[in-house]
Order: C-alpha cells, then structure tokens, then sequence
C-alpha cells in the first residue's frame, strides 16, 4: 500500500493558475472543483511514494487543450505564468 498520492488537477487560465479538484488517498484532501469557463489547458500534478523507504514522484502532465486557443497563444502563456514538474511555480 502506498504511503502517500495525491492527484491536483490545475487549469492553465489567461489570469494564470487555477487550483482544481484534488484526489487523495487521505480524504481530508479530496475536493471537487468545476474547471474555469476560460480554461486554456488542465494539467495533472501527481505525486506518488510507495513506501516510507522509497522517493517520492512527481509528475505533472496535461491532459487537456482548448482548440480554440492557438499553440503561440498558450506557449506565451507558459511564458507568463511558468511552471515546473511539481506544478505551477
């Protein structure tokens, strides 16, 4: 059984990163949230530990784009409002 996971969702907005629904293992953390109407892009922070003995990790993926928004349009986003990793910065 892992020790800890935790999944974040965060939507890249043009007023830059918004917090959404969080998944945990520990249920204090759970929470449902509505993505933002002016959502550019969602992404995923997961973070894993499998044991108290082994590193954590860290992932963070997109697994949604507006086409509506062009690709020069969201790479200056990501200029504007940077992120790493672990999430927005």
């Amino acid at each position: 059984m892992a020790v800890d996971r935790i999944e974040t969702t965060w939507h890249l907005t043009p007023d830059g990163w918004v917090e959404g629904s969080c998944d945990s293992m520990w249920s204090d953390y759970n929470r449902t949230v509505e993505a933002p109407a002016n959502r550019v892009e969602t992404w995923i922070h997961k973070l894993y530990q499998a044991s108290a003995y082994s590193p954590e990790s860290n992932t963070f993926y997109r697994t949604w784009f507006s086409p509506a928004v062009s690709e020069e349009e969201r790479k200056a986003l990501h200029a504007k409002f940077p992120s790493n990793d672990e999430g927005p910065s």
